[in-house]
């Protein structure tokens, strides 16, 4: 990890604790500036906003879901159930543990006011859905009630990683 990665990592991990002690809206970047030991003009040189962090912290533990969830699949037993017993038992463990929980809560409640949660959701279940999805090839009929829930629904499990293609037919 260069010096910079290094720097951006304890912002990042400062301001993710300051946000949780104090909640978003209270905590302010003097004080994660006063608790990471660095200056103000070194954290504004990596981030430009509180909400700017907010958005990097969520991206990254949508980021350390999805990573855990591929481990998690990379690793798996053979057979579809024992596959998804694994996976299921690994995502569950990440995604109940206190500091994911922490994280998530803090998300939610800023989500409302921005693109954030759609963001986090397309890195990270949407994501994991689309993998889970990619181990082999799965067709799916009879897709009008997908139609219904999911606008372009192909846009956007393509951009989570799964090859799909809608087969238009008998």
């Amino acid at each position: 990890m260069t010096k910079s990665e290094a720097r951006r990592t304890a912002i990042l991990r400062t301001a993710t604790e300051v946000f949780h002690e104090a909640g978003f809206d209270r905590a302010s970047m003097s004080d994660i500036c006063n608790r990471v030991g660095y200056s103000k003009a070194t954290v504004y040189a990596y981030f430009k906003s509180k909400e700017e962090l907010l958005v990097a912290i969520a991206l990254d533990a949508a980021e350390a879901e999805y990573a855990a969830a591929r481990a998690a699949l990379a690793e798996s037993p053979a057979g579809i159930r024992a596959t998804l017993e694994h996976v299921g038992r690994r995502y569950l463990a990440h995604a109940c543990a206190p500091e994911t929980l922490a994280t998530r809560r803090l998300v939610l409640a800023e989500a409302a006011r921005s693109s954030l949660g759609n963001q986090c959701y397309d890195l990270g279940p949407g994501r994991v859905i689309a993998a889970l999805a990619a181990r082999g090839e799965t067709m799916v009929s009879r897709v009008y009630h997908l139609d219904r829930g999911f606008e372009r629904l192909e846009e956007k499990l393509s951009a989570c990683g799964a090859n799909v293609r809608r087969i238009v037919g008998d």
